[in-house]
């Protein structure tokens, strides 16, 4: 009895301590990287493989040797492997094994506390498999790779295990077009649980509010968005991975929930754009006063004039950027504010609006294209 139980331990610990790393995925698998060391005799040598899950598919798990022997055989369910070395060494092995089931996500949070933007990254690992990893580097591999359709699994319910005492700093590398984040100490996940891992915790140091009217997205709302540049001058500058962000505001005190958004891949250096809602204080009406065609050859010259009236609620001044859809190739022809090229199909105008007032934007353009 004595003896199984002494057994039961070593198997314990050889697990513990052969389960080096884990790269985890967001297509719901992880590959578990394990270096053994083991001592050979000249001639064939059998090396039992307790790192292994039993229940792993037979195409899912690998065994590299690195120093000239040569395995014979493997066998299955991997319970060993029968080795061939030329002579008496030390051989190094590298096991790894796919694990499905398992995946990571994250999501994000923006606090707003008077004009100190606070910008949060926490991710998320599911470990939805009765296999229980234990002081195991981990790596999260942003983006996806290419899987045959038997390797998609459905996802299941979990328990959370929180773990917020990370906070030491993420790193990042690329590798082959895919971003890897590593977690710098290591951690352990118990079977069908959650972690939660604190991957960004900065202060935004260059912020722009802005307020966007667009009546190509809504008739009459004027949205307000977030922008800043994903740089190391405002706390980032590294990869941010795709998920929901929270917003909140604190207020007298209070923490208020202003919405959620979705937040794409977001490169190092890229301008990063958060819709936060709908302005209740500001309006835009847009009316088309005149709209004409005329041929000019094998061309058509559209010319229309549009009014668009703002209207501000509030007790302070605001700047409306109107964003308007015109068509390839647009020329403004009068407007009594100036306009900016967005690109070929789009024009921007800065608009002051004054405290609890209107402003119209009037501007007459045309468009020629071949009809």
């Amino acid at each position: 009895m004595k003896f199984l139980i002494l057994l039961t331990l070593l198997f314990l610990i050889t697990i513990a301590f052969a389960q080096n790393q884990v790269t985890i995925y967001q297509q719901n698998l992880a590959v578990v990287s394990i270096t053994k060391k083991v001592q050979l005799k000249k001639g064939i040598n059998f090396v039992p493989l307790s790192e292994i899950p039993q229940n792993v598919s037979p195409d899912s798990f690998f065994i590299v040797t690195n120093n000239g022997s040569i395995i014979t055989e493997v066998l299955y369910p991997p319970t060993g492997v029968w080795i061939e070395s030329p002579s008496d060494m030390e051989e190094t092995l590298d096991i790894f094994y796919i694990l499905q089931n398992i995946n990571w996500s994250a999501y994000h949070l923006l606090l707003i506390d008077n004009d100190q933007l606070k910008f949060k990254t926490n991710v998320l690992i599911k470990n939805n498999t009765p296999s229980y990893l234990q002081n195991v580097k981990v790596n999260l591999l942003a983006g996806e790779v290419s899987l045959t359709e038997d390797r998609f699994f459905d996802l299941k319910s979990v328990d959370m295990e929180a773990d917020m005492s990370m906070q030491k700093e993420k790193s990042f590398e690329s590798l082959q077009g895919y971003k890897i984040y590593s977690i710098p100490d290591e951690i352990s996940i118990s079977p069908n649980g959650t972690k939660i891992i604190p991957l960004i915790d900065t202060n935004i140091k260059n912020a722009l509010k802005r307020y966007i009217y667009e009546y190509s997205k809504s008739f009459d709302s004027v949205f307000i968005f977030w922008e800043f540049d994903n740089k190391k001058e405002n706390g980032l500058g590294i990869p941010i991975p795709e998920g929901n962000i929270n917003i909140f505001v604190k207020d007298q005190g209070r923490t208020v929930f202003l919405g959620e958004s979705p937040l794409d891949n977001t490169p190092e250096e890229k301008k990063i754009s958060i819709l936060q809602g709908i302005d209740f204080d500001l309006k835009g009406e847009r009316i088309v006063v005149s709209s004409t065609e005329k041929k000019n050859g094998n061309y058509t010259v559209k010319e229309s004039s549009v009014k668009i009236k703002l209207l501000n609620a509030k007790k302070e001044n605001v700047v409306i950027d109107v964003i308007e859809y015109l068509g390839k190739g647009w020329q403004i022809t009068s407007s009594n504010i100036p306009a900016e090229r967005l690109d070929e199909n789009r024009a921007l105008f800065k608009v002051e609006v004054k405290a609890q007032s209107t402003f119209t934007l009037e501007y007459t353009y045309k468009v020629t294209y071949l009809k």
